[in-house]
């Protein structure tokens, strides 16, 4: 018995001692099939458990191809930025070629239409115009070329040296393009 005694009612003394132990048999159906509610509880709770693990796998799958899929599309527009730059720079390349072909051109008409005894000393491009030196063994020969450049009045006589000193006589034109 405990330090403390306490007085228990007869018939609470009752109740708990001899209904208890006649009530036993009587609950063993009750307490198997909670047992067996608790079991099924229990077996359909490792089975979701499962589950939502398998699930949670799928899920980083398809996490890391999205990841995958987004790394992709910026390589894609990386790769679509450079596609464009080099896209213009093959245009600027086209027109590059296209004037420097203009320039070779007009160098070449320049170079045909030199008269006998002149050469060309110097030749510059500036902003749409042209810069041409050279010499010539006669005075009639600059203009001459002065002419064939003037076809459309884009060309004009800068400077001749007019000097009386032997040799060619050096000029300088000034042409604009056409």
């Amino acid at each position: 018995m405990s330090a403390f005694a306490y007085r228990r009612h007869p018939l609470r003394r009752f109740v708990d001692e001899r209904l208890a132990v006649a009530a036993v048999p009587a609950l063993r159906p009750v307490f198997a099939g909670i047992a067996a509610a608790l079991l099924g509880i229990a077996a359909v709770a490792t089975v979701e458990q499962h589950r939502i693990a398998a699930l949670d796998a799928d899920v980083a799958v398809w996490r890391a191809r999205v990841d995958a899929a987004t790394r992709d599309d910026a390589r894609r527009a990386i790769a679509e930025r450079d596609l464009d730059r080099l896209r213009a720079a093959r245009e600027e390349l086209a027109a590059i070629r296209l004037a420097s072909r203009r320039d070779l051109n007009a160098l070449v008409r320049i170079g045909n239409a030199l008269p006998p005894q002149t050469w060309l000393t110097s030749v510059a491009r500036g902003d749409g115009d042209w810069s041409i030196g050279g010499r010539a063994g006669r005075i009639d020969a600059v203009g001459t070329l002065l002419t064939v450049l003037d076809a459309g009045g884009a060309a004009r006589l800068v400077s001749v040296d007019a000097s009386r000193r032997p040799g060619p006589l050096e000029f300088r034109i000034a042409a604009a393009d056409r």
